[in-house]
């Protein structure tokens, strides 16, 4: 799975660049191997809570991808909002690379945890960090 994880997160790292974010995410449903690629998309007039991983569970259903079990990779730790939509979409495994630390080095953030969220949650959500973690935190100083 080493080589997976840094696959997938390489994808959510180009796709966050070719946006001009540092937040990217990719949605894997690894029954049948179909994925989705997005970016934050969040824009100072616009919907608040377009944010990657988001965006991930929203697609998904949207091309009818089913997101139980499914695995989340993200170039940033889900913030609160994004780590609930994740739970409540039926994500297995979420992978990262920046934690929430990271970003709040550029940024608002609300430091509550990742697994925090998923510690509380109805069912078993396995959650890693510091996934080219160096590579996540470089997309904030491009």
């Amino acid at each position: 799975m080493k080589d997976l994880k840094a696959y997938y997160m390489q994808a959510a790292i180009q796709k966050a660049e070719s946006a001009g974010t540092p937040y990217g995410a990719v949605l894997l449903q690894p029954e049948t191997g179909e994925k989705v690629v997005v970016a934050n998309s969040v824009k100072a007039d616009a919907d608040p809570t377009a944010h990657a991983e988001v965006n991930a569970i929203r697609q998904a259903r949207k091309l009818g991808i089913s997101t139980a079990g499914s695995i989340l990779f993200s170039t940033c730790e889900p913030c609160p909002m994004c780590a609930m939509a994740a739970v409540w979409a039926g994500v297995s495994k979420i992978y990262f690379g920046a934690t929430i630390d990271d970003a709040a080095a550029h940024g608002h953030q609300v430091k509550i945890y990742c697994r925090e969220i998923a510690e509380k949650a109805w069912y078993d959500i396995k959650v890693e960090g510091s996934v080219l973690q160096e590579d996540c935190v470089a997309l904030f100083h491009k």
